[in-house]
């Protein structure tokens, strides 16, 4: 017989156990959540796609993953188109894949938010430190608003929000962003130390009441159907910018304007919804009803903008309407108001939004050198200027930028080998000064506004001291004679003058009045001047500081005047008759003079 001999387990023995158990359940839990957070972390992204824009391509993204993508649709190529094929990738080497070759910059920001920037101007004359501001705009209802225009209050820079309502820009602590949507109130939020910003716009009342301007007169926007968008003038006021177009940029949904240059004086152009045909053309622009060049147009006189997206235009205006029509009226005073001055000045200092990146004279002869030798030749340069490049590039304060000795320079050339950055050395800060001011008010039966603006831009150009000035003046009287005919009257004036460099003789020289300075052949090698002070530049070495100083000028001068005489008559009720005529006498003269200069070299002191 076998015997059995139990024991049993005090009640500290389980409970040493079960503490035992909950340690040990601890830590595997630990360890558990450890792989967990680092696999969510590292989320790795599976894209296979073809030939997909890059908005679709973030949208795929943001679909499989935590990711947010904030970026504005003025900065994404319309024609570029990628392809993709990545298993367990990181959001580095697929955005790495994706803007390979673009202009387009991107940066991971807290709570998995990743911003899409172009090139951006490093600072800002205010000061304070710039940033990437993010955000999503709502309305009271939760939903997200495309379109709302996002501008810095007081400058051109804005963005439109995109789809999904996000937006993003660079901006500046202190600065104050401007947020409109027709049919909502506008909302301005200062920028302080919010990561991300979530806007609620509430709708306007009175939107639908609104009257806006169409083809035959006004209406109330309830009563239109037509893609029509409307502006006030107030988006323009208080802006440096030197036409309507500049103050337009990214305010109207739909409306691509297109600055012609960045020479002082050039305007802008304007485009509706796209290039819609291979022979182009544009939108027709009326000002106060009749066809006007809209960049001699003051900013300050306009009271509202008015664009009229659809083929319905084209039931009004015709065949001219094809592309689309934008409407300007100019102000006006208001009957039974005293009379009112406006007085307003400011002064802007703008620079270029980037500066080209120019390689170093060190860099650039060995790449000539590189390409020559791989093109089956020997070194481009000799060991002599490879000494004196490197040299002045090293030591600049105690070696020469050229070259002479008479035993080897025989044709009366210097040698250059100086390292000269002409982004630098051509451009400099830009400036606008505007000055306006405006008496308007009116009777019981009559109502006035008379207006006088000036306006000069400086450009950017450091060997010639080009302009652009423009003076606008304006007058509009309107008075009901009776309770059935109103007679009005309407005068502008507008006189400018424009002065570039003209870029020399027949454009030999590779440059032209309002194109900038800068040439594809320039070389680091050149300096500027010579050391006698003389402008460098001789054999096929051309100096376009020497050609924008010495070269001539071409000058412009415009006058435009528009009268226009108008009644309208109301014999029975719900009938109007508009009679009206416009007078516009216009000139134009261009001074172009090409000046010949020597050439400067040894032989010649």
């Amino acid at each position: 017989m076998q015997k059995c001999t139990c024991h049993k387990k005090g009640n500290r023995a389980l409970y040493r156990e079960f503490v035992l158990i909950m340690k040990l359940s601890a830590v595997f839990l630990f360890f558990a959540l450890q792989v967990s957070a680092a696999n969510y972390g590292q989320q790795v992204l599976n894209l296979k796609a073809e030939n997909i824009s890059l908005p679709e391509v973030f949208q795929k993204i943001e679909k499989h993953s935590q990711y947010r993508f904030y970026y504005s649709n003025d900065i994404l190529p319309a024609t570029r188109f990628v392809s993709i094929n990545v298993q367990n990738a990181s959001l580095d080497e697929v955005m790495r894949k994706i803007l390979e070759g673009s202009h387009l910059h991107w940066q991971q920001l807290p709570g998995n938010k990743v911003v899409v920037t172009g090139n951006v101007a490093d600072s800002s004359s205010s000061g304070f430190p710039e940033r990437i501001v993010t955000g999503v705009v709502k309305n009271n209802k939760g939903e997200l608003l495309e379109n709302v225009s996002v501008i810095i209050k007081g400058s051109s820079t804005g963005v439109i929000t995109t789809a999904n309502g996000r937006f993003s820009l660079n901006a500046n602590t202190g600065d104050t962003l401007v947020f409109s949507l027709i049919g909502y109130q506008t909302q301005e939020i200062a920028v302080a130390g919010q990561e991300n910003m979530e806007i609620i716009l509430l709708p306007a009342e009175n939107s639908l009441n609104e009257v806006i301007v169409v083809g035959y007169g006004t209406q109330k926007k309830s009563d239109v159907s037509a893609a029509i968008t409307q502006v006030s003038g107030e988006v323009l006021e208080n802006r440096p910018i030197t036409n309507i177009g500049a103050g337009l940029q990214g305010v109207v949904p739909n409306l691509q304007i297109t600055p012609q240059g960045g020479a002082p004086g050039q305007g802008s152009n304007f485009n509706i919804r796209g290039i819609t045909s291979i022979n182009g053309g544009g939108p027709l622009i009326l000002v106060d009803g009749v066809v006007q060049d809209p960049n001699l147009v003051n900013p300050a006189d306009v009271a509202s903008v008015t664009v009229l997206k659809d083929g319905a235009s084209a039931a009004i205006y015709g065949a001219r309407a094809a592309y689309g029509v934008i409407l300007i009226t100019t102000k006006s005073g208001k009957k039974d108001q005293s009379p009112s001055i406006n007085v307003s000045s400011s002064y802007g200092i703008n620079d270029l939004t980037v500066r080209p990146k120019y390689v170093n004279s060190l860099t650039y002869i060995n790449y000539m050198d590189s390409a020559s030798i791989n093109a089956g030749n020997g070194l481009y340069f000799s060991q002599r200027i490879r000494d004196g490049v490197t040299a002045y590039f090293n030591d600049p304060a105690h070696n020469p930028y050229v070259l002479y000795d008479p035993s080897i320079d025989k044709t009366g050339y210097y040698t250059y080998v100086g390292n000269t950055d002409w982004t630098d050395a051509l451009y400099k800060s830009g400036s606008i000064l505007q000055n306006n001011v405006s008496l308007s008010g009116g009777s019981k039966n009559t109502s006035y506004y008379m207006s006088y603006g000036n306006m000069r831009q400086n450009g950017f150009l450091a060997s010639y001291n080009d302009y652009y000035q423009r003076h606008n003046i304006n007058l509009n009287i309107t008075s009901d004679v009776t309770k059935w005919l109103r007679l009005s009257g309407k005068i502008r004036y507008t006189y400018s003058f424009e002065d570039h460099p003209s870029g020399g003789t027949g454009g030999n020289s590779g440059l032209t009045a309002t194109g900038g300075s800068l040439k594809g052949d320039l070389r680091p090698l050149m300096p500027v001047r010579h050391p006698d002070g003389n402008f460098a530049g001789q054999g096929n070495f051309t100096n376009p500081f020497a050609v924008g100083a010495l070269g001539g000028h071409s000058q412009t001068k415009k006058n435009d005047l528009w009268a226009t005489a108008a009644a309208t008559i109301t014999p029975i009720k719900d009938l109007k008759l508009d009679i009206d005529y416009t007078f516009n006498p216009y000139s134009d003269n261009t001074e172009f003079t090409s000046q010949l200069f020597r050439e400067s070299c040894r032989r010649y002191l």
